[in-house]
């Protein structure tokens, strides 16, 4: 396999932030887009729950529903990511523990790097980070946006992330308005089954998460 199709792997198992379901992940025929994030982005008010509503396929499993993520400060000043979903295949909860950190954050920007410590494939993200936040309200919405170039083309993930496990269609209609100022294309949108979900067993919501040194620096950013 080339070099530069193993770093293709490599990213697409890095962002799998969200969105345990899907066939296959989403190129473009030209590089990723220039698009603006959060400024000023306050992380404090980011953590808590999120829920997916909406998605550019992942490579994942095909039975996820009830994806959930949910954020908490380590005493790192790290965060702690916790992915979950439903398989409505196998009737159990699938759970993914993983760590994101700030990229540079003196400048107050919304771009996360974030890694799964206990995922054999992850490696060190782009120097820009693999998680950005371009628009969020905190107490609403999220819309989460990853890319990465390759002899250009370019791989992109998007997510709608809410508060509610289902938004208002107000809301919804805001949201792909806002989709739409980014340029983004609305027509890879996969909406995910956030209907009558079962609660997660208790030994889930307290499994520990696996951290490997996550501070260091050569473990969020691509070694040359």
């Amino acid at each position: 396999m080339p070099i530069h199709n193993k770093f293709l792997v490599v990213f697409v198992t890095a962002v799998q932030l969200l969105s345990p379901r899907v066939q296959s992940q989403v190129t473009f025929d030209q590089p990723c887009p220039k698009l603006d994030v959060v400024r000023d982005f306050d992380l404090h008010r980011y953590l808590g729950l999120w829920y997916e509503i909406e998605s550019y396929p992942a490579v994942f499993s095909s039975f996820a529903s009830c994806v959930t993520a949910n954020y908490s400060l380590l005493a790192d000043g790290n965060v702690r990511v916790i992915n979950r979903s439903f398989n409505t295949s196998s009737k159990s909860f699938n759970m993914v523990d993983g760590i994101a950190r700030l990229i540079e954050p003196p400048k107050g920007q919304a771009k996360l790097g974030v890694v799964f410590p206990s995922n054999s494939f992850s490696r060190p993200v782009p120097a820009d980070g693999n998680y950005w936040v371009l628009d969020t309200d905190y107490t609403n919405y999220s819309i989460v946006w990853s890319c990465q170039t390759f002899n250009g083309k370019s791989i992109q993930f998007l997510w709608y992330l809410s508060r509610q496990r289902q938004p208002s269609e107000s809301g919804l209609t805001f949201v792909h308005h806002r989709i739409d100022s980014f340029g983004l294309d609305q027509k890879f949108l996969k909406t995910m089954e956030q209907r009558n979900c079962p609660d997660a067993p208790a030994s889930e919501t307290s499994r520990p998460i696996r951290q490997q040194q996550p501070t260091r620096t050569s473990y969020y950013y691509r070694e040359n």
